[in-house]
Formats: structure tokens, sequence, C-alpha cells
């Protein structure tokens, strides 16, 4: 497959809805720790040459939160967002 964002924007759009359900919306889903993210969580979703990384961080002493959401096409970053508010 050759990654050409334009033409994989419609298949990055459903990666993403996929891996947010496949996160958030599953209890019991793992959330590992960071290593080298002290407070930092991750969330990690692969299909095939798709990869989502979801990492935030809550503050312990407030309500406020802040993270990024990373998706790889074959080892390619392609699309980036960051987070942040309040619960």
């Amino acid at each position: 497959m050759t990654v050409k964002l334009k033409g994989d924007r419609a298949r990055v759009q459903e990666f993403f809805f996929k891996a947010m359900q496949a996160g958030y919306a599953v209890e019991g889903t793992k959330k590992a720790k960071v290593a080298d993210m002290p407070g930092y969580k991750e969330i990690r979703f692969q299909d095939g040459d798709f990869l989502l990384v979801d990492r935030w961080c809550v503050n312990p002493h407030s309500q406020k939160s802040a993270g990024t959401t990373t998706i790889w096409i074959q080892s390619l970053p392609v699309w980036f967002m960051s987070y942040c508010g309040f619960y």
C-alpha cells in the first residue's frame, strides 16, 4: 500500500473511530503507564498497517488533563491531535 494521505483520509477517519471505540468504549481496556513520561498513560490500537497511540495525563490535584493522539500508516505519522481540558 502506498501512503498518500489525501486519498486515505476516509480510511484514517474510519480507523480513528474504530480505535476510539475499541479503546474507550470497552471496559477493561489496558491503559499502560508511559515509562519516560511520569503520570502519563496510553492506549495503543493496531489494525493492519494502521497504528493509533493515545497518551494522556491527569493532574492529581485538579480535574485537568492533556494528551495527544497520533495515527501512523506503515510507520509514517499521518494524523496528530493534541487536547486538554477538565473532567
